[in-house]
């Protein structure tokens, strides 16, 4: 497979070409494209495009792959979001203990208020930042996994809104 992505530059590194056109070859399921590692060589695919690329593809099969979701869905998913804006900042899902890491507090708040921007007009939310691995993991956050349902719930509704 011939890739058109662009190579790092200057013996910087990028992502293996072979593990990127293995991954994006054979049929790409969302599992291996969110789960997987991918190793780092000189002069490999430039980082920030490869990522742009995977991560538009997950939005499609996030969409295309049994995540149909209707209106009703898309209202469902704004109408809980409202419902999450309304709370206090700080207090819109369960915290963990002082010895426990959970999902960063102002992060989770601040992406909430971008995903309402978004659905009444704004702009477009990067949605890979509403996934587990991109959002940072402090002491004394938000419980990861009431956290992870809600936005995973908000990111599907804003991607099927696109369309």
């Amino acid at each position: 497979m011939d890739i058109k992505i662009p190579r790092a530059i200057n013996r910087d590194l990028g992502y293996d070409p072979q593990q990127v056109a293995l991954l994006l070859t054979e049929s790409p399921q969302l599992e291996n494209l969110t789960q997987s590692k991918i190793d780092l060589v000189e002069n490999g695919l430039d980082i920030e495009t490869t990522d742009r690329v995977i991560d538009a593809i997950v939005d499609h099969l996030q969409v295309s792959e049994g995540v149909d979701l209707s209106e009703e869905d898309i209202e469902e998913a704004k109408e809980h979001l409202a419902e999450l804006l309304a709370m206090k900042p700080g207090g819109r899902f369960p915290l963990v203990g002082v010895f426990e890491k959970g999902f960063d507090v102002k992060t989770v708040d601040s992406l909430l208020l971008m995903a309402e921007y978004e659905f009444f007009g704004g702009d477009q939310l990067d949605t890979k930042l509403l996934r587990p691995g991109f959002i940072p993991m402090v002491r004394m956050g938000y419980l990861a996994s009431d956290a992870e349902k809600s936005l995973n719930k908000i990111a599907l509704a804003l991607i099927a809104s696109r369309s």
